[in-house]
């Protein structure tokens, strides 16, 4: 067995829970099989209005009921199946959907003032995890760091939940200059494929699904970015970790099996936020392409809504360009499914 496996270095798992329980248990339970034996599980339940929440400290029998930033705290212990050790499983419970980055954000601060904080593995709730796939994320971590202090950011191999042979995303995607459109190389192919994997299908960016970070790296490269909200966060932070001199790194032996759109199936918000931040982060990190990719969006928008007739999503992704161009962030969208 590794020998990280019996090392000191904790790592806190990150879950973001938004009305959807019965996944984020799921995930636990995977989490709970890992060969990694210093694991912390740090749930954040989104505000949620299904309460989610007490369903955690009731199945998880999360009994010490503390505050942190005036919310509600719920802690406990978890059998760690692969060893006779307990796993610790924190619940904190946001009166308010801070969007995937501000439930991070939430669950970093939270993580990073604890003492044997060492890495965060921000991961979807909607995924369950292979038996070594923390164990290869913090190996490939220290392989790549050596003696060098710049920050590194380590996806894994994510693979389809129901086919779990085929590949969704190997570490994240590349960005489209011109058009702003996410691609990922080898989708769709087999899992044999990840042998062949080279630095010509090295993405641009490391997707939030599964992400690990030390702690060191995480304070000096900061948290998500809240404008962002939901979309897009994930590649504004791993082109800031680029900008400052940082590595991406994909961990090939770390498998993660993902349920696609499980949480995010709500087309018309998606289109609002996929817009909006593709064209902030565009401003901000390719701005000598923001007016092709503007006239790319706005030209995909209008295809998209004669094809498939679908005037609310055409309406919420025209909206979302609209606030863009008002420097609308975060949020500041009304809608009560979020």
């Amino acid at each position: 067995m590794n020998t990280l496996d019996q090392s000191s270095e904790t790592v806190y798992i990150v879950l973001v829970n938004f009305n959807n329980a019965s996944d984020t248990l799921e995930c636990i339970s995977s989490i709970q099989n890992i060969a990694y034996r210093k694991a912390h599980i740090l749930i954040v339940d989104n505000g949620s209005i299904d309460h989610s929440f007490q369903y955690f400290c009731e199945s998880l029998n999360l009994t010490s009921l503390t505050e942190f930033e005036g919310l509600q705290v719920g802690t406990g212990l978890l059998q760690h199946n692969e060893s006779n050790n307990w796993i610790s499983a924190t619940a904190i419970a946001s009166e308010e959907n801070l969007g995937f980055t501000g439930g991070n954000n939430l669950a970093i601060r939270f993580a990073l003032l604890q003492r044997d904080c060492k890495f965060i593995w921000l991961l979807n709730n909607d995924t369950v995890v292979d038996k070594d796939s923390l164990t290869s994320l913090v190996s490939e971590h220290n392989a790549t760091i050596g003696a060098n202090d710049k920050p590194v950011l380590v996806g894994s191999v994510i693979l389809d939940y129901r086919d779990r042979n085929t590949i969704q995303a190997v570490g994240g995607g590349r960005v489209g200059k011109l058009t702003g459109k996410i691609s990922h190389p080898l989708r769709g192919q087999s899992i044999e494929a990840v042998k062949r994997f080279t630095d010509k299908e090295m993405p641009d960016y490391i997707s939030g699904c599964s992400v690990l970070i030390s702690s060191k790296n995480l304070r000096t490269l900061g948290p998500l970015n809240n404008s962002y909200f939901l979309y897009w966060e994930d590649t504004e932070w791993s082109f800031r970790c680029k900008k400052r001199g940082g590595d991406l790194v994909i961990a090939t032996s770390s498998f993660v099996y993902h349920r696609k759109g499980s949480t995010s199936h709500r087309y018309p918000l998606v289109g609002f936020f996929d817009n909006r931040n593709c064209l902030l982060f565009t401003q901000e990190y390719h701005p000598k392409y923001l007016l092709p990719t503007f006239i790319s969006r706005i030209a995909i928008i209008i295809a998209i809504g004669l094809k498939h007739r679908n005037w609310q999503l055409f309406k919420a992704s025209i909206g979302g360009v609209w606030a863009f161009v008002l420097s609308i962030l975060g949020r500041r969208i009304e809608d009560p499914r979020i």
